[in-house]
């Protein structure tokens, strides 16, 4: 885990999943929350969410949306995923258009 500053002045974390099948399954733009518990961050848990950039050499870019004090511990976070409706529902109305469009090939897919 390391940490820089992004070009709009936003912090980045970039780490490494312990997995690297893991990489695989983030794509730029999902949500992700960083947690690093109480007992490693002097008593005080710290959490922080925002959005994947990229990956690179199993390295996950997040750009964080608060810059609000990241901590100085290196190692220890979990990384949780946040679900985000928005893609999900996309494809719902993609799949419900295309269901009752006659110009379709099959309706019944």
């Amino acid at each position: 885990m390391r940490w820089e500053t992004g070009l709009k002045g936003r912090k980045h974390a970039i780490f490494a999943f312990r997995s690297p099948e893991a990489v695989g399954r983030v794509v730029p733009g999902d949500e992700l929350r960083l947690v690093l518990p109480a007992v490693l961050n002097r008593g005080v848990e710290w959490a922080s969410s925002g959005h994947v950039l990229g990956y690179f050499d199993e390295e996950v870019t997040l750009e964080l949306r608060s810059n609000a004090g990241v901590p100085e511990e290196l190692h220890g976070y979990s990384v949780e995923f946040n679900w985000n409706s928005v893609t999900f529902d996309r494809m719902q109305q993609a799949m419900k258009t295309f269901a009752v469009d006659d110009t379709s090939v099959s309706g019944y897919v």
